[in-house]
C-alpha cells in the first residue's frame, strides 16, 4: 500500500511494479487517482489526515513513510521502530553521487578528468 502518488510516490510505484510487487496506491487528489488508474495502477481515494482512515487500515505488510527533514525522521522512528522512514532528498543525493563518482566502468566519471575526485570546483570556471 502506497500513500501519495506525487513525484516520489508515482516513481516509487513504478519501480515496485518493475520488481514484481503488487501496489495499491492511495491519494487524496482525484486527478492523480484517475491518471494512475489509466496507467493500470490500482489507485483509490484516501487521505492520511482523515482521522477515520488510519484506524480502518489492517495492513500486515511493511510500512514505510517519508520525511523531508532528519528531525522529522527521528520523531517518526521514535513513534514506531518497525516503520521504515525514507528521506527522499537525502536518498536521491546519495544515489546521484554514487552514479557520478562510484560507478566503475560507466558514466561520465570514466570519460572526463573533470569528474575525478580532486580538490577544487566541480564545474569549470566561468568564461571571462
Amino acid at each position: 500500500m502506497l500513500f501519495g502518488l506525487g513525484r516520489f510516490g508515482g516513481n516509487l510505484a513504478l519501480e515496485l511494479q518493475k520488481y514484481g510487487y503488487t501496489v495499491l496506491a492511495v491519494d487524496f487528489d482525484p486527478s492523480m487517482i484517475s491518471y494512475w488508474q489509466k496507467k493500470k495502477l490500482p489507485a483509490q481515494y484516501g487521505d492520511m489526515e482523515d482521522p477515520v482512515l488510519p484506524g480502518h487500515l489492517c495492513y500486515p505488510g511493511r510500512i514505510a513513510v517519508t520525511a523531508h527533514r532528519a528531525s522529522d525522521a527521528l520523531l517518526l522512528q521514535e513513534e514506531n521502530e518497525h516503520v521504515l522512514v525514507l528521506l527522499p532528498f537525502s536518498d536521491a543525493a546519495e544515489t546521484v553521487a554514487s552514479k557520478l563518482f562510484n560507478t566503475a566502468g560507466s558514466g561520465m566519471a570514466q570519460k572526463t578528468e573533470r569528474w575525478q575526485k580532486k580538490p577544487g570546483p566541480l564545474l569549470p570556471p566561468p568564461f571571462a
